[in-house]
C-alpha cells in the first residue's frame, strides 16, 4: 500500500512538473509573439522571455531571489540598460541621461521584470473597493495580498 501511494505521489509531481513546463513554454511563446500594444512597463512585451528565476541569465543572488518567480528578460537581441556600481543612483542617472545611449532607439531595457504570474488578463478592471474586478462582463471576487510594510508601490 504504502509503495503503491508512493508510486502515485511520484507520478502526481511529474504531472505537475510537465504542466509546469508546458505552461512556461506556452507563455514564453505567447510573449515573444505579443502584439505591439501588449507592455511591460514602457517596453513592448515581445521584447522579453517570461521565464522564472531560476531559468534565467541573472545574476547568482538575483537568480537566488527570483529563483521561484515569475520574470521578464530581454531577450538576447535586445538593448538592456546597466548601471554603475558605488555611486549614487541620481549621479548614475545623470551620467547615463548625458550619454548617446539615453537617445538610442530602442531605449535599453530592464535587465528583469517582476510578473508575479505567467497570465494576463486583459482589460480588467479592479472595482474602487477592491473586493471585486470585472474582465470579460464577469465579475469575480478579488482579494490582495496584504500589504509589506515597507512596499511604498501600494494603490
Amino acid at each position: 500500500m504504502v509503495v503503491l501511494r508512493h508510486a502515485a505521489r511520484r507520478r502526481a509531481h511529474r504531472s505537475r512538473r510537465a504542466a509546469l513546463a508546458a505552461l512556461v513554454v506556452a507563455s514564453a511563446v505567447a510573449h515573444a509573439d505579443a502584439p505591439a500594444d501588449v507592455r511591460y512597463g514602457l517596453a513592448p512585451a515581445g521584447d522579453f522571455r517570461v521565464t522564472t528565476g531560476d531559468d534565467s541569465r541573472l545574476s547568482p543572488s538575483a537568480k537566488l531571489y527570483f529563483s521561484k518567480e515569475w520574470i521578464a528578460e530581454p531577450r538576447t537581441d535586445v538593448p538592456v540598460a546597466d548601471y554603475a556600481r558605488g555611486v549614487d543612483a541620481f549621479a548614475d542617472l545623470r551620467a547615463w541621461a548625458a550619454t548617446p545611449a539615453a537617445k538610442a532607439s530602442p531605449m535599453p531595457r530592464p535587465p528583469l521584470v517582476w510578473l508575479g504570474s505567467p497570465e494576463r488578463i486583459a482589460g480588467a478592471r479592479i472595482a474602487a473597493d477592491a473586493r471585486s474586478m470585472t474582465a470579460g462582463g464577469a465579475t469575480r471576487p478579488l482579494a490582495l495580498a496584504p500589504k509589506l510594510e515597507y512596499n511604498r508601490s501600494w494603490f
